[in-house]
């Protein structure tokens, strides 16, 4: 069973966490680890339970959840956590990019894109909210038009296609099916996507396609 671990401090959004995250897990071999209201109470917690992902929102009574977010992967490189609030704002979105989140959603998200969400992200893999991927967006004029004309340039027909369906919250697994290629040819596209640009994992890969209109 993979363990989720919420932090979340409003009543109400606690309960309709744990409500539909128990019915997906009873699907997807998940479980909550622990439902906790402050920083301080999950970070013990997360100590005593070592959770698969960690979902996290971001004002919270004792500080704020992205730089709890910074603390874990400060732990643990492989610590795996998707932010879970409502604010939708550029500087939010980036500053949870840059603290190492791989995935950021927005509490208007539908269940279905909420579940892609943590499966994705339970996997090591990304999921931006299509309503905050917007602000990654470049919206500087003819220099950046520029830049974005060349990053565009290094990447292939096939890369863009992967690298949309990867913002999209799709799987290797689910990307080869969808375009009748092997899982490892789909993976090798990958490791050419993160190369050309320079990229260390697939959030920051997106991120850049967002930033660069590459997608």
């Amino acid at each position: 069973m993979k363990k989720i671990l919420i932090l979340e401090d409003e009543p109400l959004a606690q309960t309709g966490l744990r409500l539909l995250l128990s019915r997906l897990g009873r699907e997807r071999a998940w479980e909550i680890a622990g439902i906790c209201s402050t920083i301080a109470t999950a970070r013990e917690r997360w100590l005593e339970t070592r959770p698969d992902l960690t979902l996290v929102d971001i004002e919270l009574p004792d500080g704020n959840g992205l730089e709890f977010a910074k603390e874990l992967v400060a732990r643990s490189a492989q610590s795996r956590i998707l932010v879970f609030s409502m604010w939708d704002s550029q500087e939010k979105v980036l500053t949870a990019l840059q603290a190492g989140v791989r995935s950021y959603c927005t509490k208007s998200l539908d269940v279905d894109l909420l579940s892609r969400a943590i499966e994705a992200t339970l996997l090591g893999e990304c999921f931006l909210d299509p309503t905050v991927a917007r602000y990654l967006v470049d919206r500087v004029g003819s220099r950046g038009l520029c830049v974005r004309q060349q990053t565009r340039s290094i990447l292939t027909e096939r890369e863009r296609q992967i690298l949309s369906l990867i913002s999209n919250g799709f799987k290797n697994p689910e990307i080869a099916r969808m375009l009748y290629v092997s899982v490892s040819t789909v993976k090798s596209h990958v490791s050419h996507i993160l190369s050309k640009l320079t990229c260390r994992d697939r959030t920051q890969a997106v991120a850049v396609a967002f930033q660069e209109q590459l997608i």
